[in-house]
């Protein structure tokens, strides 16, 4: 019984070492067309009344991120890209009513937002560390001439957090220590 202990509590710290203190990361990219804000294809969705331009288009739902998750696991997620005018933005989901919904998106006036992250002046980056909230995701192009593509270069990072971390530690070693004891 003494050596299960000391192994259960050193497998414990070895999972604590690789889940919390290094965790998971990682990264790709990924190619995206970016059209002109003044394109005839676009200005069709606005039936030519709308300057697509001065405006934004948010997800039609929201992504709900519970507080259960961001008490067990802090996540990290970056993205660049390499064409500035081209902009994501992360806003609270109660942003949504700033906006007016045009066949099956949200159409957003983007000086009327509130950036938790990203938006248009993000110039080509978005950070975004994952909190407890309801979010939508927001784009939008000043590229007025001809569209355009830019590379999406993206990383995420998850670990476990502090609280998780310790309490792990803390049990794993009273369980050494009770092992070597006996």
């Amino acid at each position: 019984m003494k050596i299960m202990r000391v192994i259960s509590g050193s497998m414990i710290l070895f999972s604590v070492l690789v889940g919390g203190f290094v965790g998971y990361d990682g990264s790709g990219t990924y190619e995206l067309d970016v059209p002109s804000c003044s394109s005839d294809e676009i200005q069709q969705q606005g039936n030519d009344s709308v300057d697509f331009c001065d405006k934004s288009m948010m997800m039609g739902e929201s992504i709900d991120i519970p507080i259960r998750l961001s008490l067990f696991i802090d996540i990290e997620v970056g993205a660049e890209w390499d064409e500035p005018d081209a902009w994501i933005g992360i806003v609270t989901a109660d942003q949504a009513e700033k906006c007016t919904e045009t066949d099956g998106y949200l159409l957003c006036d983007t000086d009327n937002l509130d950036f938790y992250s990203g938006g248009p002046d993000s110039e080509g980056t978005v950070s975004w560390n994952i909190d407890e909230g309801e979010y939508r995701f927001v784009a939008g192009s000043s590229v007025e001439t001809t569209g355009t593509t830019t590379n999406v270069e993206y990383e995420y990072s998850l670990q476990l957090t502090n609280l998780v971390i310790w309490s792990m530690v803390g049990f794993g070693v009273i369980l050494i220590l009770l092992g070597l004891k006996d």
